[in-house]
């Protein structure tokens, strides 16, 4: 991502080859083709496995760095002083920059309950170990979650650091023996051979740790490194041959840019996909201009490539913060983010990026340069404590929905009422009810005494975090949840049969797909044989991180109302759609206004029992008139759930 790749672009000779000075069209185009992967992939342009480009970055950087360590060593030794003095001054302005400038922009743009995590992150950044910092926290690249970090494009580049700062080491021992290359292959052969073994591991068990962490990626820059080290034999292939291959790969990275979503296991084995493509046109340029050389020397990719750096750290945070304080984004406002990274990604390279790399009196001595940068960082990590210091999250009383956006939602609901079954459904037996949804249901389980409030009927609770309606679900502590829709499907196939389907799920969703995973899961549940399908309204706060969620109504209202819409055309079975959103009391949800504590938990299964007894014509659990039971509109705030139900509160 980060390569140098700068000099006048020669054959390479037959016998040993320069291989820092010639400067390759093909590779600066190869930049262009990867970061427009990542930038399509993130804009939601199709190409669903555009993440691929971080891998392409990889093997270029892997290549450009050890081409450059492998020269010095031939020529005597390797300088690390100036190596990462180099590292320095193309990195770290242009990187310091744009954390910065996210910072800012982000206390005015994104939720205040996020500023803290964000802070975290920047401070994470500045000491190159934000990519452990997700690993740890559990961050989802390819979970389709809402809204992730502002800087979570940041964990390729500490990546890079880290292998920046660890195999120049490693390259420099090596130079130290006669038998330099034969050592530098053997040991590029093993650590390859060692990270991918793990990478393979790791992907099923440890996903997000795979995905993350240097151990997990090392091979993929070991590959370029040894595409370096292997130059001299790669320039006696035929050219004709170089040419197939070139093209073969640069084809096979857009197939793999195309047809890899977030469902692809990644990165594992699969991986080697774009990493092979990506080797197989190092290889293609490894002589005269031949295969797609010619094709990625044009102008545009030439002037796309050369400004990838700036434009990875800018299209990012623009995209999430964007979309924090307006909402999602239509396709017209994403391509005018797209632009917009441009013009910030040209002024960066001109006045930022190229001086600080090019800078005469940091370059005379490599000490001024690595001095500058640890400035740079003491910036970022001064910026990051500020924010951390300042964030109105650090001491922040639990939230709720503001008094008049829920009466905006209630109003906004109730003019939606448009199926007559949605407030009073005809009287059917229950039967055997499954309760299957996301974290909102696993309060549940998750209280000792979570589920004491659910009475009056026969019930199975399948909750798991993460869990989506119809859309594979996020990578979560290492696992990913089956969704709502395959989970039925499988109980189908057992014969495990439900009369009653409750599903409380899907804020992992967006607008444009809620309404068909809610179709999907009508049909899911007709074909399972269930009389009644119920769905609960999503909870609308404006505390949970999710895009639209400040300065507006909360997107889950834009939920609902499509869900509300898509009741008019649902045939059988029967579907009901409580109002878990109007009903549920401030006080009942924890500080990001989504998950339920005990009280509120208690307050769910309650409303649960008195519904679903309102749906058979039964009175409700605690009624000694015996009258029939009314599903429930609003709770009251009065009654002490601890008190009524015995139970002493706990987090």
């Amino acid at each position: 991502m980060s390569g140098s790749n700068h000099g006048s672009m020669k054959e390479w000779p037959s016998t040993e080859p320069k291989l820092v000075s010639d400067f390759r069209p093909d590779i600066e185009g190869l930049r262009a083709v990867a970061v427009l992967l990542v930038l399509l992939y993130h804009a939601r342009f199709g190409f669903t496995g555009g993440f691929v480009g971080v891998d392409v970055f990889f093997v270029v950087s892997g290549f450009l760095i050890t081409s450059m360590l492998i020269s010095e060593g031939i020529s005597g030794s390797v300088s690390l002083p100036n190596f990462w003095a180099r590292r320095a001054r193309r990195l770290l302005p242009a990187s310091a920059l744009a954390v910065v400038a996210t910072l800012i922009a982000s206390w005015f743009m994104l939720e205040p309950t996020r500023l803290a995590g964000l802070a975290g992150d920047a401070l994470a950044t500045a000491t190159f170990s934000v990519n452990i910092r997700f690993a740890v926290l559990g961050s989802g690249y390819l979970s389709g979650l809402s809204l992730p970090s502002p800087l979570l494009h940041f964990w390729s580049l500490a990546l890079e650091e880290q292998f920046y700062l660890l195999w120049p080491i490693v390259v420099a021992l090596a130079a130290k023996f006669r038998q330099f290359k034969r050592i530098l292959g053997s040991l590029i052969v093993v650590l390859f051979t060692g990270s991918l073994a793990a990478s393979y591991l790791y992907t099923s068990e440890y996903p997000t740790a795979a995905f993350y962490l240097l151990p997990t990626r090392a091979w993929e820059l070991l590959a370029g490194a040894g595409l370096a080290l292997a130059t001299p034999q790669l320039a006696r292939l035929q050219v004709p041959l170089r040419a197939l291959l070139g093209w073969i790969g640069l084809f096979s990275v857009l197939l793999v840019g195309w047809f890899f979503n977030e469902n692809t296991v990644f990165p594992g084995v699969l991986a080697l996909a774009p990493v092979v493509a990506t080797s197989a046109m190092v290889i293609s340029g490894c002589g005269t201009v031949c295969g797609p050389g010619r094709l990625l020397a044009i102008t545009p990719l030439q002037w796309i490539g050369r400004r990838s750096y700036s434009l990875y750290l800018w299209h990012w945070p623009l995209l999430i913060l964007l979309e924090a304080r307006f909402g999602i984004l239509g396709t017209l406002p994403r391509a005018g983010v797209l632009v917009l990274s441009t013009i910030l990604a040209a002024i960066s390279f001109a006045f930022v990026e190229e001086p600080g790399r090019r800078h005469v009196w940091l370059a005379e001595l490599p000490r001024r340069s690595i001095l500058a940068g640890v400035a740079l960082a003491g910036i970022v990590l001064v910026a990051g404590i500020s924010l951390s210091v300042l964030s109105p999250s650090t001491a922040m009383k639990p939230l709720t929905i503001e008094p008049s956006v829920a009466s905006a939602g209630s109003q906004k609901l109730q003019e939606l009422q448009i199926s007559p079954n949605t407030t009073a459904p005809p009287p059917v037996a229950l039967g055997r009810v499954l309760l299957i949804g996301d974290s909102t249901l696993t309060a549940l389980r998750q209280f000792e005494n979570g589920s004491i409030s659910l009475k009056g009927f026969d019930w199975t609770l399948d909750a798991e975090s993460c869990r989506r309606i119809v859309l594979r679900s996020c990578q979560r502590d290492g696992r990913r949840p089956k969704s709502v829709v395959t989970v039925i499907d499988g109980l189908t196939a057992k014969n495990k049969h439900y009369d009653t389907i409750l599903v409380m799920a899907g804020y992992h969703s967006t607008p444009e797909s809620i309404g068909k995973e809610f179709e999907d899961l009508v049909s899911s549940a007709r074909t399972h044989g269930a009389k009644r399908l119920v769905f609960m309204t999503l909870r609308e706060t404006l505390a949970f991180p999710a895009a639209g969620s400040r300065g507006k109504l909360s997107v889950y209202s834009g939920f609902n109302e499509t869900i509300r819409a898509r009741l008019s055309t649902v045939p059988s079975p029967e579907v009901i759609l409580l109002d878990w959103n109007g009903f549920a009391a401030p006080e009942w949800f924890r500080s990001d206004g989504m998950h339920t504590n005990l009280i509120g938990t208690l307050g769910l299964g309650e409303y649960l029992s008195d519904s679903f007894a309102a749906m058979e014509g039964r009175p409700c659990p605690r009624d000694i008139a015996l009258t029939p039971c009314q599903v429930p509109t609003s709770a009251d705030s009065s009654v002490d759930l601890l008190a009524r139900y015995g139970v002493t509160d706990t987090d």
